[in-house]
């Protein structure tokens, strides 16, 4: 849950670009729907108003070929690379000319910017930046996350944002990582939905636990409801709004997961009873306890799940009212099984402060269980 004092993003985001303005390098980690890509433009507008340069790129659709990103790196870095702009513009032709010297092209341009120092220091935003490795298909680029990576470190400053929580401390951990913040009732005073109805703010913030991706559907549903369970009930229904956006976090989620099939039955034991731990899972998930532990921990990795004290739940509270309600059945559930649902979720509300400390009392050891080796092919999570 967003706790209570907790920075409204805007005062995140400031924050953040103080910090990187003054050489700060951080990896701004979040699952898919939290508001991360919003985040970086309040940076980027936090660091305009302090006059300080900055290279935005969104490498999600920056890092299709070799030569589109080399053509949007020149263009982007020769502002502040005045002494280099002739060598940087030949290489954007090279790699315009002849895409089979592109590869080459940008690993040079990476190196120049990682060796020599810019005329105006300035600061990286670079929005998914993970993506770098969807150019690892392409001759010579089998590792150009590593050249990236140096590129990154030598600029005044960089905030990189990923919702690939694992993979992106793995290829860059030389910097910092931190974790974007849940909304809070400071996000949405500017919202004419609820802005005079603190108790229902309130309310939506409780059962989303501040994520953008649920919290503002049902906020707007509930500035004509003003009822947090007939809002909840609506959008849950087949079809309804956030039934559609949790059903999309699912199922790319799990895609982004590995071994698919198994990925989604560990999804389905973890949905028929929250807050369980392994002991209780591998049972239905019909693997070893070890296999089922690594099955897990990948869907933590992509942000679909968390893990609080040895125990796993869906990291969306409402996404994990969804998988509830949906998964591991073949019909769809009817309105009675919605509201009985979203009934039940409610009544937790009043409970989530004991259910917090609970969590942080120590835990009797599980039996100690010997994990499967980690398989290291960075492919697996971008395909």
């Amino acid at each position: 849950m967003t706790p209570t004092g907790a920075p409204s993003r805007q005062a995140f985001a400031a924050a953040v670009a103080a910090e990187v303005a003054s050489g700060k390098h951080a990896l701004l980690l979040a699952p898919l729907g939290s508001g991360k890509t919003h985040t970086l433009l309040d940076i980027r507008r936090a660091l305009s108003d302090r006059d300080v340069p900055f290279v935005f790129l969104d490498l999600f659709t920056a890092a299709s070929t070799p030569e589109r990103l080399l053509a949007l790196l020149a263009g982007s870095v020769s502002p502040f690379m005045a002494a280099d702009a002739e060598t940087i513009r030949a290489l954007a032709e090279e790699g315009a000319k002849d895409r089979h010297q592109s590869s080459a092209a940008l690993l040079a341009l990476l190196d120049l910017l990682a060796t020599h120092p810019p005329s105006k220091p300035f600061v990286w935003l670079v929005d998914e930046v993970t993506e770098i490795r969807s150019l690892a298909y392409f001759p010579e680029l089998g590792h150009v996350e590593k050249p990236f990576a140096r590129a990154l470190a030598a600029a005044r400053g960089a905030v990189l944002t990923s919702s690939y929580l694992a993979l992106a401390t793995d290829l860059f951990e030389a910097v910092e990582p931190i974790s974007l913040p849940g909304l809070t009732a400071d996000d949405l005073v500017d919202l004419p939905s609820l802005r005079s109805d603190g108790g229902a703010i309130a309310k939506a913030l409780a059962i989303t636990h501040g994520a953008a991706g649920t919290l503002l559907p049902l906020v707007a549903d509930m500035r004509d409801t003003r009822d947090l369970a007939r809002s909840l009930v609506s959008l849950l229904r087949p079809g309804g709004t956030l039934e559609i956006a949790c059903r999309r976090h699912y199922e790319l989620l799990v895609l982004r997961s590995r071994g698919y099939a198994v990925a989604k039955r560990a999804a389905e034991a973890v949905a028929q009873g929250e807050d369980r731990r392994l002991t209780d899972l591998f049972p239905e998930i019909g693997r070893t306890a070890g296999a089922s532990r690594q099955y897990l921990r990948w869907l933590v990795e992509v942000g679909l799940l968390v893990q609080v004290r040895k125990r796993y739940r869906f990291a969306d509270p409402i996404v994990g009212l969804w998988a509830a309600l949906y998964l591991g059945r073949g019909d769809l559930p009817v309105d009675a099984e919605i509201r009985d649902a979203v009934a039940a979720r409610i009544a937790r509300l009043e409970d989530d402060r004991e259910e917090s400390a609970a969590m942080d009392e120590p835990e009797p050891a599980e039996e100690p269980i010997e994990l499967p080796k980690r398989r290291v092919d960075r492919f697996e999570e971008i395909d």
